[in-house]
């Protein structure tokens, strides 16, 4: 509850314990002050409490921290990383995972003479870390589907349940190396030829985040594995409410 409402039960209660003493039957009388004082007593610990609550300074992070300062690695080498925050009331708490909120959606500015329609999306194991907008396109021969800058090798391939049956009318966006977007979308089963939709991913990343200079080098995960992929140097930047570490990697 509110401040205001504890203050309104106290005022209520103190009002009905001053009724009582308008009655004449002095064992209720007894009775209903000690029932009401105890009431009282609870409410009036209750809003302490939460004043109190109300009061306490709400900690920030000072500054974080890494158990590596720097990396040598071969090519095809994993490490995890591990980053800790230091808050203003001394304490201290594991931030090493990612954390990130995606909402997908089709453009509603955008209309289209689709035969079929774009039922829903699911972005739930959507692997990027930042907004993009995928055009899908239903073809003759099948689907084509570009990202926002026309990248090619994206593909529409058909989702499978458990036992590697094809779901009804049910897509997902994947890389011609066969590894997923994390995108799916369902259709209402009538697409036809020419049928387009524009699917918007909006990515917004709080907790800690991890970049990579050069991906070519060196690749990091939302949750901080990182990945030597190439011989170079590069460097991995982690970032949380405005702290940041730089960790130099260096690949033979």
């Amino acid at each position: 509850m509110k401040v205001s409402d504890y203050r309104a039960q106290l005022v209520d209660l103190e009002r009905k314990k001053t009724e009582l003493t308008a009655t004449n039957d002095q064992y209720a009388i007894g009775y209903a002050k000690t029932v009401l004082s105890e009431a009282i007593s609870k409410v009036q610990a209750d809003l302490n409490a939460l004043l109190n609550l109300e009061l306490q300074p709400v900690a920030y992070i000072i500054n974080i921290l890494s158990t590596v300062t720097s990396l040598n690695k071969t090519v095809g080498d994993m490490e995890q990383l591990a980053i800790t925050a230091r808050f203003s009331d001394s304490t201290s708490k594991d931030v090493t995972k990612g954390k990130k909120t995606y909402a997908s959606y089709r453009d509603p500015e955008i209309v289209y003479n689709n035969v079929g329609m774009l039922t829903s999306v699911d972005d739930s194991n959507y692997a990027g870390l930042e907004s993009e907008k995928y055009s899908v396109v239903k073809t003759f021969n099948g689907w084509v589907v570009y990202d926002k800058a026309g990248t090619e090798g994206l593909e529409v391939v058909a989702v499978n349940d458990n036992t590697g049956t094809p779901v009804p009318n049910t897509f997902e966006l994947a890389y011609i190396d066969g590894s997923k977007v994390g995108l799916k979308f369902v259709t209402d089963g009538k697409e036809a030829t020419g049928d387009n939709w524009s699917i918007s991913v909006a990515v917004e990343v709080s907790g800690t985040l991890y970049t990579s200079s050069d991906t070519s080098v060196v690749t990091v995960s939302a949750d901080g594995l990182v990945a030597a992929v190439g011989v170079g140097t590069a460097n991995i930047t982690v970032q949380n409410n405005g702290s940041f570490i730089t960790i130099p990697v260096t690949v033979a």
